[in-house]
């Protein structure tokens, strides 16, 4: 059998080909992306190697940050990156408190999209008592954890398709940060699979852009939230090229905002940004779930929303 070996001739053929082929084919980027199951590590290597298991030293210290390119522009300073991954997860934690759910009563936790650790790595006090896992379609996000993160957290690579490696009711707490902000036709199916995994009766946390979101996007805010808005996008330019140049001037909008439509979806890939109704949201997962509280601004501009399964 003849073998594709790295830097032949007929490897050079084929990369050749394939880059030829995506020039050719500009529209396919967003069509491949949407249905692509995950993003692999390094996809355009032939191989890739991992680290050696580091040796325990008997020392815990403090987990080093991610390289820029695996923190999704939120912050523009290391300081801001901690800052704004404790703030949603001290958010997190006052609402299940309020719902008289505290964390700590729980005993395994999930985090749906947990891209770079960003805010699970503030679960790491629970760490010792509790089973916790992070789990991402970006295969370079999830390595980075497991190399810095693990142990004491847990973490796995998935995919696109509505599908955890975890058997029936194994969680008692799931939350995704930022994440059914950009799911629109599975969002049912994703839903369904959470509830699977989660017992009954425990909790599902997730943030949405909704109404709310839309007011912020409209002016609605303080100074003081505008600041932070900025921060969490990586500075102002970067928010004026996504609210403004993106999302205010995207077919459907307006008719998002006048509540005329209940979902919008702007782009058709994992890159998409989707606005829902919170409230019709709430009542389309019914009866598998029950709604017990929709928090505006509880994740920056996002809506924050509190299912328990039924």
């Amino acid at each position: 059998m003849n073998k594709l070996v790295p830097g032949s001739f007929k490897d050079a053929v084929r990369r050749q080909f394939r880059w030829r082929l995506y020039e050719a084919l500009p529209s396919v980027g967003s069509r491949v992306m949407q249905v692509a199951t995950f993003y692999p590590h390094r996809a355009d290597d032939e191989y890739y190697t991992l680290p050696a298991y580091p040796r325990e030293n008997g020392e815990r210290s403090t987990p080093p940050l991610p390289p820029s390119e695996l923190r999704v522009n939120y912050g523009t300073s290391d300081k801001e990156y901690l800052e704004c991954g404790r703030n949603d997860i001290a958010k997190l934690r006052q609402i299940l408190k309020e719902a008289n759910f505290p964390i700590e009563g729980t005993k395994r936790i999930l985090e749906f999209g947990c891209a770079a650790g960003r805010m699970i790595r503030w679960l790491d006090d629970l760490a010792p008592s509790h089973e916790i896992w992070g789990v991402d379609i970006w295969a370079s996000a999830v390595l980075w954890c497991k190399d810095h993160l693990s142990p004491p957290l847990h973490f796995a690579t998935t995919t696109v398709c509505p599908h955890l490696p975890f058997e029936d009711h194994y969680f008692d707490f799931i939350y995704a940060g930022s994440i059914f902000t950009h799911v629109e036709d599975m969002t049912d199916a994703w839903f369904l699979e959470l509830r699977r995994i989660l017992r009954p009766g425990g909790k599902f946390y997730c943030t949405i852009n909704d109404h709310s979101t839309a007011a912020v996007f409209e002016g609605q805010r303080t100074p003081e939230e505008a600041q932070m808005h900025y921060l969490r996008m990586g500075g102002q330019k970067n928010w004026i090229s996504y609210v403004d140049n993106y999302l205010r001037v995207a077919p459907g909008y307006q008719a998002f905002k006048r509540r005329e439509v209940s979902m919008l979806t702007v782009s058709r890939s994992a890159a998409s940004t989707v606005m829902w109704d919170a409230e019709f949201l709430c009542k389309r997962q019914e009866p598998f779930y029950r709604a017990l509280s929709i928090t505006p601004k509880a994740y920056g501009y996002q809506t924050a929303v509190l299912f328990e399964r039924v």
